[in-house]
Order: C-alpha cells, then structure tokens, then sequence
C-alpha cells in the first residue's frame, strides 16, 4: 500500500466511482463546510459516470457535475448515500455534495 503506483491509486478511484452510480437517489443536498449550511439540490434522480466526470441528474436536469480529478468521492457509513467534497473554483469554499439513495426493499 506504501509504495503503489499513481495509475493503480487512478484506477482503483475510478472503479470505486463506477460502482457509486449503479443506485437510484432519493434526493441530494449541497453543504458548504464553511457556513454549515445543506440546501436540498435536487430529489428523485440518479448518478452518471462518463468521459472522467461525474454528473447527478434529478427531474431530468443537471445538478451537479465535476471532473473526477477535481473532487474527492465517498461513501457515508451507514451506505445510504455517497459524498462528493471538491473546492468551489468562484469563492475558494470546501464544499460537499450528499447524494442519499433510494431504498427499496427486497
């Protein structure tokens, strides 16, 4: 783990992304760190993961979309939804985008 190669660390990010997009959301909220604040963005949508940027698409609009290498990707710990943290390029704020899935029992 020390020692591995920068295109293995790429390569194991972008599958962790990929398997992040196979969820339906319920709904998705946008924090800003600075001011501890969470706006609801956009409810009923889903995770798309194209050409090295990850896109959330609600109601058939884009709310949210940034290059992989511009943002840090997760999950929470309970596994109900994923967080996106990147650095706003207009106001310099951490930001955080919570995407929660949808739960449907099986």
């Amino acid at each position: 783990m020390l020692f591995q190669s920068k295109k293995k660390k790429a390569e194991a990010e972008r599958e962790r992304i990929a398997a992040l997009c196979a969820k339906d959301l319920q709904y998705v909220t946008l924090r800003d760190c600075a001011e501890n604040t969470e706006v609801v963005i956009g409810k009923s949508g889903y995770i798309n993961f194209s050409e090295d940027r990850i896109m959330i698409l609600c109601d058939g609009k884009l709310v949210f979309s940034k290059p992989v290498s511009e943002l840090t990707a997760g999950e929470l710990l309970s596994k109900n939804g994923s967080t996106f943290t990147y650095t706003d390029n207009e106001t310099g704020k951490r930001m955080t985008v919570v995407a929660y899935y949808s739960y449907y029992r099986k």
